[in-house]
């Protein structure tokens, strides 16, 4: 019985980090859009749009994506209890 518990845990797991996958790459693409919008327009506060609205995006895309890459997933907590010594 144990077995069928997890084959149904890791689909769940894979299927997680699918859709944060899914999120990196579209901040990526909104950065990418926010570039695109940023090169065609002919004004000066079009650097600042491009730096800060692209970088962010593209940065958090970035730090998702390796974060699903290289992440351990969810940490489990070990309690433990303080014992006193008789004397």
């Amino acid at each position: 019985m144990s077995t069928t518990i997890e084959a149904a845990i890791v689909p769940a797991k894979r299927m997680h980090g699918a859709r944060r996958i899914r999120v990196a790459a579209a901040l990526v693409l909104v950065g990418l859009l926010i570039e695109l919008v940023s090169l065609r327009w002919a004004h000066p506060t079009a650097f600042i749009v491009f730096a800060a609205g692209t970088g962010a995006c593209v940065a958090c895309g970035v730090v998702l994506f390796l974060s699903v890459l290289f992440g351990t997933g969810p940490t489990r907590r070990i309690e433990t209890r303080a014992t006193s010594a008789p004397g």
